[in-house]
This record gives C-alpha cells, sequence and structure tokens, in this order.
C-alpha cells in the first residue's frame, strides 16, 4: 500500500531527527528568532536595581516588591554588568544554558527523535516567547535552575539549586518541588523522597536567605502578597474573565495538545501521576489568578512539569504498549511541526503581544541584509 502524506511526512521527520539532528534543531531556533525577536523589558527594574542592590530602592518604583528577588541584580553589581547591553547579555546567558543543558540531556537520555519533540515543544511554549521578549527579568536563572531541576540527582545539588531559585524569585518555590515530586511519582531510578524534601528544604532556605539579606540592608518592600491584596477580588474576577478563553490558551498555546494526549495515556497508565499533574496545573493557575503578567507566571511554573509529563507518557508507553507509544510520537509530531509554525502569544495587563513591541525584529534585519 503507498504510504499517505502524513506517513511520508512522519518517515521524513523520523529521518531528519537520526540524520539531521543538529540541522533540524538549528532551523527550529531560526524559526523561533525571526518570529520571537528578541527584546529587554519594558520596565527594567532589576537592570536598575543592579547599579546599586544593597539599599531600599523606591526611586526605580515606590512598590518595590522586586527587591524580594536579590540574586540576578547582585550579579549585575557583582560583575559589573548593569548597562542595558551587558545586562542584557547576562541574562540572555543563563538561556542559552538552560537551553544548552536542555538539548545534552535529552539528547544523551532519550536519543534524537524525543529530543527533537520535546526541544520543538519547548520552542512553541510561551515561556521561549516570554524569556526572549522580557530579557532583563529573573526569569532567565529560574529558567535554567529548572531545567537542571529536571535531571539532577545529587542531594546536596538540588538544595543548592533550590535554594538559589527560591533566592532569585518567588516562582522557583513552587515550581521547583513541583517537578521534583512529578519525578519521585515517576518512580525515577536513583531518586526519593528524600530528594522532595530536600527540595522544600532548599526553597525555605532560599526564602529565608531573602529575609536575612532585606534585614542586613534594612530594606523594607511592598511584599508580593501586599501587592495582591491592594486589589480587591473583585479586581482580580474582573481581570480574569475579561479575556478568559484567550488568556487560557496562552498558558501553554499549542502545548496544550501535546499536555492533553500525554496526559490521556497517563490516565491509562499512571493514574496517580496524571491526577497529581492536573492538581498542579490548577494550582498553578489559582497562583496566576492574582498576577498581571497572566502568561509569564504560569509558563514558568509550568513548562518544565509540562515537559517531565511528556517525558513520562513517552517512556510509560514504550514499557507497556509499544502500539500507543507510536501514536503518542505521532501526535506529538503534528503538535511539533504546527507549534513551529503557529504564532505564540501572551497575555500582560490584560493585552495580546506575539513579542515585546520593542524587540529586535531578526526577520527585519535579516532583510535589511539581502
Amino acid at each position: 500500500m503507498q504510504p499517505t502524506i502524513f506517513e511520508q511526512l512522519e518517515l521524513w521527520l523520523r529521518g531528519c531527527a537520526r540524520r539531521r539532528f543538529w540541522l533540524a534543531l538549528a532551523l527550529l531556533a531560526l524559526l523561533t528568532f525571526l518570529y520571537c525577536g528578541v527584546g529587554t523589558v519594558p520596565r527594567e527594574f532589576y537592570r536598575a536595581l543592579a547599579q546599586d542592590p544593597f539599599k531600599q530602592r523606591t526611586d526605580i518604583h515606590q512598590e518595590n516588591y522586586f527587591q524580594e528577588s536579590p540574586l540576578l541584580p547582585t550579579l549585575g553589581f557583582v560583575t559589573g554588568w548593569h548597562a542595558p547591553t551587558s545586562f542584557g547579555l547576562l541574562c540572555f546567558a543563563f538561556i542559552a544554558a538552560g537551553f544548552v543543558y536542555l538539548v545534552r540531556a535529552s539528547r544523551r537520555r532519550y536519543g534524537p527523535l524525543w529530543s527533537l519533540l520535546l526541544l520543538a515543544l519547548l520552542l512553541a511554549n510561551p515561556v521561549t516567547v516570554v524569556l526572549l521578549s522580557w530579557i532583563g527579568m529573573p526569569d532567565a536563572i529560574t529558567f535554567l535552575v529548572l531545567a537542571l531541576m529536571l535531571y539532577v540527582r545529587q542531594g546536596w545539588l538540588i538544595f543548592l539549586l533550590a535554594g538559589l531559585g527560591a533566592y532569585n524569585h518567588p516562582t522557583a518555590t513552587f515550581a521547583v518541588p513541583s517537578v521534583l515530586l512529578l519525578r519521585w511519582l515517576a518512580r525515577e531510578s536513583g531518586l526519593t523522597f528524600r530528594h522532595v524534601a530536600t527540595g522544600l528544604a532548599g526553597v525555605v532556605a532560599g526564602w529565608l536567605a531573602v529575609r536575612v539579606f532585606l534585614n542586613i540592608n534594612n530594606i523594607e518592600v511592598v511584599s508580593r502578597a501586599e501587592y495582591i491584596g491592594d486589589r480587591n477580588l473583585l479586581f482580580w474576577i474582573k481581570y480574569n474573565l475579561a479575556h478568559l478563553p484567550v488568556a487560557i490558551f496562552s498558558l501553554q498555546n499549542i502545548v496544550w495538545f501535546a499536555l492533553a494526549a500525554s496526559f490521556l495515556v497517563l490516565l491509562r497508565l499512571d493514574r496517580r501521576y496524571a491526577w497529581t499533574l492536573l492538581g498542579l496545573l490548577v494550582a498553578f493557575y489559582g497562583i496566576t489568578f492574582f498576577c498581571l503578567d497572566t502568561t509569564r507566571v504560569f509558563a514558568l511554573l509550568a513548562w518544565a512539569p509540562a515537559w517531565h509529563c511528556v517525558v513520562h507518557a513517552l517512556q510509560r508507553a514504550e514499557q507497556e504498549d509499544v502500539r500507543l507509544r507510536l501514536q503518542l510520537e505521532r501526535v506529538l509530531l503534528i503538535v511539533a511541526v504546527i507549534g513551529s509554525l503557529a504564532p505564540t502569544y501572551y497575555m500582560w495587563l490584560g493585552q495580546v503581544f506575539h513579542r515585546e513591541q520593542n524587540a529586535w525584529d531578526v526577520w527585519t534585519w535579516v532583510r535589511s541584509l539581502l
């Protein structure tokens, strides 16, 4: 029987993954840069803070909640990299390190096909457009910490990374234990519940270190809890319901379909993991509900659990039902192809952005060269 167009495409993609992995990855990265561009965060609180992070900086913003994230500004101050270009390069280096680590780790563990699928889904995830559009945020370090947390097993390293993550930004306080919990539920070799407890201890230590830093430097901050409480519940309800379907889809964009397919597989093969993942996603939305940068917060919280979910679904299907694994691979291939071509956007302040408006437009720059 003559293979269908889809089967021919599938065979071609599998061949690309095996024989032209690096070329395919480079093309995916190029497409991402052409679409997203590269831009700095609209309000550069953290770069301004890096000029002197050891005193109260209400001169930057009266609600100085950003001083609860001292790691990135301190690094900028210590290195002297707090000019617009150097600070941007510092942040971009953390983002690049995260992606490079994931490329090496996934290809070594899963082979070229699964690695390319995972990386294509990550590039289609709104976390990528947020990272590239809002360079200058602590998100760069959070991304690297979570990338490492997907694979490290040494207890001391988990504690250190969890502590640095929490010291860098509160997002890691929720995301790091979630990743470790999913790894434990997946019965990953060499990982026990002690590692989950170690991660929790690490984020507590990081949170305490922030309190010590603020106390030593006599810095009074408007905490994020106070920031949320300054706006009544009706404000948050109206804000979230204004563009609810668009906002919900923006949280993972096309990756929702990969997550749904993986969830259905795990619902059959590992119910405890599947329901825990769903509970985490609901909890992440509960946190996001009280944030103005809707897509950014959810994407940072959920991208690593989403990565692990897809991996676990593929591995369990490989062990239990090879035909199911092939079907899942086909779905993921379709989602990855569509995701590499479909527009990605994010919600911020109740508006839709496909990238920061002041971003460096790579496509315009390439056309100018031609």
